[in-house]
């Protein structure tokens, strides 16, 4: 999975004391306590994607094995879609604060623009990163013959706290679009999700490295 991922992961560095053969598995004891919260987690666990609002993180990604399937385009409770954008050049759309008037005669500037508006939830998916090429979307149209789709784009702010702009992009690649958890409502943001701390025994540590006790 970690090829897949676009973001940053928890990574354990493990050092073998001893050559590995091929096809020999490693295992990692995490300790009677951790194995035994696991095992009253298992047994007393319910799934929440029981009820049919919510996805697991498994069946979103699974969902990008089929991105023309229209009953994915919207967004749900659980999903959201985002786009890779080239910096090409695309149309803009303004959209304005209720009580602003035009930004700018030469561009589009709306208050609604097919039902998105100022305050839609896409523009709190941007993260911090403005500058990001990877940003929220949503589907308007696709063609499964010529592999594309058409979207609209929730690309930043103005210089202006009232004014936001989306981007219009026309036979954008599948490649570029994705499937995603929405912000804090993958698997391990449940609160049913397993946690229990992973405790290392001392005697992992060399008797070298101890020496400040």
């Amino acid at each position: 999975m970690i090829p897949q991922e676009k973001y940053s992961l928890i990574v354990l560095e493990i050092v073998a004391t001893r050559d590995i053969e091929v096809d020999e598995e490693v295992f990692i004891d995490y300790g009677i306590e951790w194995e035994e919260a696991w095992n009253v987690h298992i047994r007393d666990w319910r799934s929440p994607c029981d009820n049919s609002h919510v996805l697991s993180s498994k069946a979103i990604r699974l969902m990008n094995d089929d991105k023309f399937n229209s009953e994915f385009h919207a967004w749900s409770r659980s999903h959201y879609t985002v786009c890779t954008i080239d910096g090409q050049n695309a149309d803009l759309v303004h959209l304005l604060k209720d009580g602003d008037g035009p930004l700018y005669s030469e561009e589009q500037s709306l208050f609604e623009y097919h039902g998105i508006k100022w305050d839609h939830s896409g523009f709190n998916y941007l993260g911090p990163d403005s500058a990001s090429n990877r940003k929220p979307c949503l589907i308007f149209s696709a063609s499964k013959e010529n592999d594309t789709f058409e979207v609209v784009i929730f690309y930043g702010s103005t210089e202006s706290p009232s004014r936001r702009i989306l981007q219009l992009q026309q036979n954008i690649s599948a490649e570029a679009i994705e499937f995603i958890d929405l912000p804090f409502r993958s698997d391990m943001h449940r609160k049913e999700a397993f946690r229990h701390p992973i405790y290392i025994p001392d005697e992992i540590f060399p008797r070298q490295w101890k020496d400040l006790l």
